[in-house]
């Protein structure tokens, strides 16, 4: 989802239609506070864990917790590698690392992309638009 965004996007709409049909369930897992998390993951359909507090395993424990499921049975998906990417290997989740969607971020978060180039962002362990289609 673009940041700042409170409503699903078109996009974001097919591909978790995509991984429903593969016969996943979803958690948004959001470091925004609830009540936008919350609001985020109502339009998606989707169960809700914010604030997640990543590069923390917390949140990524608290939905497995929720599924009740061990790590290896999980996969996280995200396009922060000082967040997404080391919240999951905290919590031993396998890890999807997608391009960002926009250009359009929070400087803060444009601050972390300038990081991941200096240390070099790892490629995709997975490219998800390259999956098959179910």
């Amino acid at each position: 989802m673009p940041h700042g965004r409170h409503a699903k996007t078109d996009a974001a709409d097919r591909e978790l239609e995509r991984m429903r049909r593969a016969g996943l369930e979803i958690v948004l897992l959001s470091n925004a506070r609830e009540e936008r998390a919350r609001a985020v993951a109502a339009s998606l359909g989707a169960a809700v864990v914010g604030n997640a507090a990543k590069p923390s395993a917390r949140g990524i424990l608290r939905a497995l917790e929720l599924y009740r499921q061990p790590p290896e049975r999980a996969l996280a998906v995200g396009d922060q590698v000082f967040t997404d990417l080391l919240a999951a290997r905290r919590a031993r989740v396998p890890f999807i690392l997608v391009d960002p969607i926009s250009p359009q971020e929070p400087f803060y978060i444009r601050l972390k992309r300038m990081a991941e180039r200096l240390v070099g962002r790892p490629g995709p362990m997975h490219r998800y638009d390259e999956l098959p289609s179910p």
